[in-house]
């Protein structure tokens, strides 16, 4: 894992649900589906899912605070969380299982955060709990409100919840005030109980349904795949969205019980995501009868702790890890097709066993949230087995990058970096565009020998190129149409940047002044080599002439107000229009005018930047010229 990131989750007040009414009227427009009820397609699937995997996820702990207390005593060893999922909103929505024969109200549940952003996943979430009254008997269709005692995977499409039960499929609403359910009429209870997934096409204006008996290790079965008429809510309806004459069967294709994910492109193309185990059971290494799963589990249990206490590392192969496997669907032609399948390890080195560790096992996918990013996640077991329960989850996920548009890297767009890799994409007229802050790995590539470096200076140069300075003396280049040039990241050197390599380890800023001049501010060093008792520095970059040209030199005085925060400058950036800004530790910047020298500030960012975090410096910025 990259990091762990432990998130305080509170539990706040129960959700009262209610049946959706529905109002009859006249329209006098042509009816949309309404926004909230679809998650933006993606550019390019599988672009972004070349790149997942479970060593480059970042795994959060979390504690469903209250889940044991209210909810424990219907949970039985086999009981677990089924399915993991994401409104476009952010939301994380978990499927559990809860069997308990006796108890004849609320049995399986569905469990839901307040949004999660994965550009900051140690920020605090709430959770809360949806449990209404459902059957308990998983051989029969489900009774009330509830999903059942058994629900199994879940995927979102904006708000509306898709939710597997062992006849079809229930839907939801995950709305301001909680969860409610929709109408009975809409439920879809054919099909099968363990594969559900639902997508919106923005191409024909139309839902997509998958229901089908998914397995855990990789496996084929035949899905029934159902679409709507155009232009419809699933939130407003009242009767049947999908009826045998709107659905295919399609036999013989890759589908998880896990997670089975319909994503759409941009394109209009439709995939199939199935999130695989290596296998269902451990290995019976000791011979135990076939149906003793305890007996079979607490013998890997004993093996996976001892695995586990050598250190293994990723080179070790586990008796459980995550397959992913993806194929085209065409609803014309009933077809399936194949088109990638990936192993992609585990999320953690060194725990090997898979009940202590967010993986495909249990429950995992893909989800596209805001305005298109694409997010894979990855679910713990919550309750270990043979071991009493308590509020302790985890999960896993990853930002899986899409390829650059083209021209995404626009010339009325300005892009600031942030600690950790992430950034805002910037307009003059309104500020943070939406979706942002982003992780750069979304369209840009920093890894150096499996380690992301982090952006300390970023300038605009003459040639139309962008040159990204990075920790431990490396930059990347972009090119006009804001991908990455191949080969970078590379170390800085007297031959392509003469006279920087000294330096290379010590840059805070970088601007391009305009005038010829680059001008890079350095970390300050002290009489005894660290930063104690030291002075900011800077030197100067001739563009013609190509190498250092002046410095170090102190920032005190040629720099005017700036020499009293020489130590305190994160990053600096010319807009091009006669300011340029320099952005303070501890959420403050300075207006600079160019002409003139005339400056302004310290400032508070998030006064004139809107949308724009203090708590979090900006370590870099950009803007293209007009």
């Amino acid at each position: 894992m990259k990091k762990i990131l432990k998130a305080c989750l509170l539990h706040s007040t129960a959700v009262s649900v209610s049946l959706l009414s529905f109002s009859f009227g006249v329209r006098a427009q042509t009816p949309q589906t309404p926004a909230d009820e679809i998650s933006p397609p993606v550019t390019d699937l599988l672009f972004g899912i070349e790149r997942m995997m479970g060593s480059d996820s970042t795994l959060v702990e979390t504690a469903l605070e209250g889940f044991e207390e209210k909810y424990g005593d219907a949970v039985r060893g086999g009981d677990h969380i089924q399915g993991i999922a994401m409104t476009a909103g952010g939301q994380i929505v978990l499927s559990y299982s809860r069997q308990d024969p006796s108890k004849e109200n609320c049995s399986g549940m569905l469990i839901y955060s307040s949004p999660f952003d994965p550009a900051s996943p140690n920020r605090e979430l709430d959770w809360d709990f949806y449990c209404e009254t459902s059957n308990t008997d998983i051989n029969n269709p489900p009774t009330g409100l509830g999903p059942e005692a058994h629900p199994s995977s879940l995927q979102a499409s904006g708000n509306i919840l898709a939710v597997g039960t062992h006849g079809g499929t229930r839907f939801y609403y995950l709305g301001p005030n909680g969860i409610e359910a929709l109408h009975p009429n809409t439920a879809v209870l054919t099909g099968g109980r363990d594969s559900t997934g639902l997508t919106y096409n923005p191409v024909d204006r139309r839902f997509y349904l998958l229901n089908s008996d998914g397995s855990t290790a990789v496996g084929k079965n035949t899905i029934r795949l159902c679409r709507s008429d155009q232009d419809i809510s699933l939130r407003q309806a009242n009767q049947a969205i999908f009826t045998d004459s709107d659905c295919i069967n399609i036999r013989d294709v890759y589908v998880s019980g896990q997670g089975a994910n319909l994503i759409v492109q941009e394109d209009g193309t439709l995939f199939l995501v199935s999130t695989f185990s290596t296998r269902d059971l451990p290995d019976n290494l000791l011979g135990f009868a076939d149906d003793n799963t305890d007996a079979i589990w607490g013998a890997y249990g004993t093996r996976c702790a001892l695995e586990t206490a050598l250190l293994p590392g990723y080179g070790f192969r586990a008796s459980f890890e995550d397959h992913i496997y993806i194929s085209e669907l065409d609803f014309s032609n009933r077809t399936a097709d194949l088109v990638m399948k990936r192993d992609i390890r585990r999320t953690q080195a060194v725990q090997t066993c898979v009940d202590k560790r967010p993986a495909f096992r249990f429950a995992g996918g893909v989800a596209t949230i805001r305005n298109g990013a694409l997010l894979g996640l990855w679910s713990g077991r919550q309750n270990p087995p043979l071991l009493s329960l308590n509020d302790s989850y985890e999960f896993a996920f990853q930002d899986l990058p899409q390829p650059i548009k083209s021209a995404s890297v626009s010339e009325e767009k300005a892009y600031l970096f942030r600690e950790n890799n992430t950034y805002y994409r910037y307009t003059d007229s309104q500020g943070v565009d939406p979706g942002y802050p982003a992780s750069t790995s979304r369209n840009w590539d920093f890894d150096v020998e499996g380690d992301d470096k982090e952006i300390l200076g970023a300038v605009r140069y003459d040639n139309g190129h962008v040159y990204l300075f990075l920790e431990d003396g490396y930059y990347s280049r972009l090119e006009k149409d804001g991908s990455t040039s191949p080969g970078y990241p590379v170390k800085i050197t007297d031959n392509n940047w003469p006279g920087l390599a000294p330096y290379a380890e010590r840059i805070r800023a970088v601007i391009n002044w305009g005038n010829g001049n680059i001008y890079f501010f350095l970390e300050n060093r002290g009489p005894f080599g660290g930063t104690l008792l030291g002075d900011g520095e800077y030197v100067r970059y001739n563009i013609a002439k190509n190498r250092i040209d002046l410095g170090p030199r102190s920032i005190e005085g040629p720099w005017g107000i700036l020499g009293d925060y020489d130590t305190d400058i994160t990053a600096a950036v010319n807009w091009w229009n006669g300011k340029a800004y320099f952005f303070l530790e501890g959420g403050e910047y300075i207006r600079w005018d160019i002409d003139t020298d005339e400056t302004a500030g310290p400032i508070r960012t998030s006064k004139y930047w809107p949308g724009v975090s203090d708590d979090e410096d900006i370590t870099a910025a950009f803007r293209h010229q007009r």
